[in-house]
């Protein structure tokens, strides 16, 4: 048994090029794209983007507020947790945009109070992704 074998041939990377960066990219989110709440988390997400403002069918960028985590130390913790948690469930979104030559761009916000722990981070994070699984086979 090889070792891309136990991975079930899925690539789990976070690769640079799925990391969402763009000024332009963030604008286009804000003015075109839908939110929503899942647990801990909101998601803002825009379908079928031009794709001069992304390099991947899927684009990712986390962010947890200052205003209510002071310490980086804690807004750190909570963004490597949100990465890890999407990183390992984002097979449930890129063969369906692969497929359907769409591309997405997602913005994951840390929404409490409280450092949540990394299973309720991946339980809002697969919650949330099979939502927006719905609404690409809808679209």
């Amino acid at each position: 048994m090889s070792k891309s074998d136990s991975l079930d041939n899925r690539r789990l990377f976070l690769r640079k090029k799925e990391r969402l960066r763009s000024k332009i990219a963030f604008e286009y989110l804000f003015e075109h794209g839908s939110r929503f709440s899942a647990g801990v988390l909101r998601f803002f997400y825009a379908f079928d983007v031009p794709p001069s403002l992304v390099q991947a069918p899927l684009s990712v960028a986390v962010t947890a507020p200052k205003k209510t985590f002071r310490l980086a130390v804690k807004r750190n913790l909570l963004k490597r947790r949100m990465r890890e948690a999407f990183r390992q469930n984002k097979h449930i979104l890129l063969p369906l945009l692969t497929q359907a030559d769409q591309n997405l761009i997602i913005l994951i916000k840390y929404n409490n109070n409280r450092i949540a722990s990394f299973d309720e981070i991946t339980a809002s994070m697969t919650y949330a992704l099979n939502r927006m699984k719905k609404e690409v086979k809808n679209t």
